[in-house]
């Protein structure tokens, strides 16, 4: 697995309190306005149905959660920092709840449960437990949808001030191969599928690149 990469969690929770106070949907959460939440919702929608429940964890501003409410029987939408909740639609069907993942706990089981954006946020040993977490909270056959940065050759660790996003910043892109690696020990080999949903304008670094896992719970 090579040698684990240290994440600053002060650093990190510092950063989501302050992008609670701006106001636009997509740029508190995402940074910026691009068609990257079309590509993840016609991935989530591969797997989703009109009978299906949903956790989204770590939801932000419910930009998924919001459209997918439409579509499915329940989608349930954790955030530990509580003003993006604000920007949830009042849908009968999505309920939200202030919640760390990494404390969370919840005896239902879902059918998909998306993890987008977060996981550059923990380092392995967090990763671990939150994996080990969410895949109990599968229903047989369901699905945990994860998609964030990763390294394309080695880790990467940004620590500084980004002028792309106008302020500190502080995440892990774990080199793609170790994410895949933490997903199998609770998934397994067979039961991990790596995509790459973007098109090549959406991928314009030369260090790292999005993917997404589709990680299938066994019967």
């Amino acid at each position: 697995m090579g040698q684990e990469t240290h994440v600053d969690r002060k650093k990190v929770d510092a950063f989501w309190r302050a992008r609670q106070a701006i106001t636009d949907v997509r740029e508190s959460t995402h940074f910026k306005s691009d068609e990257t939440h079309v590509h993840d919702l016609a991935l989530i929608r591969e797997f989703t149905h009109p009978d299906s429940e949903v956790l989204d964890v770590a939801c932000g501003t419910c930009y998924l959660s919001n459209p997918l409410a439409r579509e499915v029987a329940r989608i349930h939408a954790i955030d530990k920092f509580g003003e993006f909740l604000r920007h949830c639609s009042n849908a009968g069907n999505l309920t939200t709840e202030v919640a760390d993942i990494l404390t969370y706990e919840d005896p239902r089981l879902y059918d998909i449960i998306l993890a987008f954006g977060i996981m550059n946020y923990f380092d392995d040993t967090d990763t671990q437990t939150i994996y080990a977490k969410l895949a109990h909270m599968l229903k047989p056959g369901g699905r945990l949808i994860v998609k964030h940065q990763s390294g394309i050759e080695t880790d990467v660790i940004v620590d500084g001030y980004s002028e792309e996003i106008g302020m500190d910043y502080h995440a892990l892109y774990r080199q793609h191969d170790r994410d895949r690696a933490l997903l199998e020990e609770h998934f397994g080999e067979g039961n991990v599928e790596t995509r790459d949903i973007y098109p090549e304008e959406l991928n314009p670094w030369e260090n790292t690149h999005f993917y997404a896992y589709i990680c299938r719970r066994e019967e």
